[in-house]
């Protein structure tokens, strides 16, 4: 458990290092390609690695290292921006004043808050159980991405990778 976390804060920080050197314009654009860049990188990184069964621990570790290494790099010599909080001080003193802003911000944190709430127990529905985990699983004992032979649902060849991927 721990080390998947700390694999998931490997790929999140050279991620996070990548974006804030492009030095883009506010904090929501600095952080969608932050995403963007996150979820590229799981996807990369276990396509890589799949041929020669290396996604375990082990080969997601060394590869985000290497990565981390490569963002810290870029981010030293576009000279360390951090992350642009400038324009995100202003608009969230304009949420606080506008009375209409900050009961739809309270609503929309209250709705996070439920989803994060919902994502955090199991996952129980059947096409989480039918072929998501079930993917990821057959993945995870495999060393990587691979066509499952003889599987008993079409789905866990037939939809694209990216999700179970995020779950490998």
């Amino acid at each position: 458990m721990v080390i998947g976390i700390l694999l998931v804060g490997l790929a999140a920080a050279v991620a996070l290092l990548v974006a804030c050197g492009l030095r883009l314009s506010g904090l929501v654009p600095t952080l969608l390609v932050g995403y963007v860049l996150y979820t590229g990188n799981l996807g990369a990184v276990t396509l890589l690695l799949s041929p020669i069964h290396a996604v375990t621990r082990l080969g997601l570790a060394v590869t985000e290292l290497v990565l981390l290494g490569g963002a810290l790099w870029f981010w030293w010599r576009r000279g360390r921006p951090g992350v642009p909080l400038v324009s995100a001080r202003a608009s969230a003193r304009a949420i606080v004043t506008d009375p209409v802003t900050a009961v739809f911000f309270a609503l929309v944190l209250v709705l996070l808050a439920y989803e994060i709430l919902l994502a955090s127990g199991p996952p129980n529905n059947m096409d989480s159980l039918t072929y998501h985990l079930a993917r990821a699983a057959a993945w995870r004992q495999h060393g990587g991405i691979y066509w499952i032979p003889w599987s008993p649902e079409v789905e866990l060849n037939a939809y694209q990778p990216l999700a179970e991927q995020q779950i490998l």
